[in-house]
């Protein structure tokens, strides 16, 4: 299935990776960037003490340096879709993640996080119509904002408003709905 959706999608918008990087939203120029991670940059974000995102606004974490594919779905693969689209989607045959990021002060949260959670189940309903949404991984879509520490992956209770949303994903697509700025690409399992 991995391989059948990466058939379909330009090259321009796919690359691949074997190591932890971070990921910055332009939303001025409607782009988002990829950074490579160094050592120290990872270390800092792991502890408590991390607050920079100026490094990234989100982190893809890829200890074991397995193989992922990075697919920028906004203004690459779809552009201007009535109800927008998510910034983009992590994968490999274990895991595929869609993530919108909104880079907010908590003043703005509900708001940005009620679009985030829009354009995030219309991607996944047009992946679904195209026969591109897997059926074998572990799929999460993340709302990546970035007033939120949130390594490892401690995502917060869900609101009462956002509960209903994390029930219609699971039941219309079977995936997890989350709120976090940071994905950990775990080690195959033996």
């Amino acid at each position: 299935m991995i391989n059948n959706i990466i058939s379909h999608i330009p090259d321009e918008c796919l690359q691949y990776y074997e190591h932890s990087f971070g990921v910055i939203d332009n939303e001025a120029q409607a782009t988002v960037s990829l950074v490579e991670a160094t050592a120290e940059q990872i270390a800092q974000f792991k502890s408590e003490e991390y607050d920079n995102f100026e490094d990234w606004h989100f982190f893809i974490d890829n200890p074991n340096k397995s193989s992922i594919c990075f697919w920028k779905i906004d203004n690459c693969w779809l552009h201007s879709v009535k109800g927008g689209q998510c910034d983009f989607a992590v994968f490999n045959t274990q895991n595929f993640v869609l993530v919108d990021i909104k880079d907010v002060k908590t003043k703005n949260r509900k708001n940005a996080k009620t679009k985030a959670i829009e354009q995030l189940f219309n991607t996944l309903h047009i992946l679904k119509e195209r026969n591109f949404l897997p059926q074998t991984s572990e799929k999460y879509a993340i709302v990546g904002l970035t007033f939120q520490k949130q390594y490892p992956q401690n995502h917060p209770k869900a609101q009462t408003n956002v509960q209903h949303k994390i029930k219609e994903f699971l039941y219309t697509f079977q995936t997890e709905l989350l709120v976090a700025n940071s994905f950990i690409f775990a080690a195959p399992p033996q």
